[in-house]
């Protein structure tokens, strides 16, 4: 696999710009450069009113947040700062016995 293959891979898969970077030892100027000439859409910067709703919805159903991200492609802590911040009462990431 080519590094624009692993970055367009990694990006689909909710991973953030800066992330990686850091993995391969590049900036961010340059994975955005790579996305943008491979013709991948970029995912909006932050997270509407109207998906907040949404993944508020999925999490009190049961989803996690790891689940309402690879759905909606925003990163774990995006989608938990929302949900934090619309009064959802997010679980404990620990398993219960």
């Amino acid at each position: 696999m080519s590094q624009n293959e692993e970055i367009v891979k990694r990006y689909g898969g909710g991973m953030r710009v800066a992330d990686i970077a850091r993995e391969i030892g590049t900036t961010e100027w340059t994975i955005h450069n790579r996305l943008n000439k491979m013709g991948v859409e970029r995912r909006p910067a932050s997270i509407s009113p109207s998906r907040v709703v949404e993944a508020a919805r999925l999490y009190e159903l049961g989803e996690s947040i790891r689940q309402i991200r690879l759905k909606m492609g925003f990163s774990d802590a995006t989608i938990k700062k929302a949900l934090i911040a619309a009064g959802v009462d997010v679980r404990d990431r620990r398993r219960r016995s």
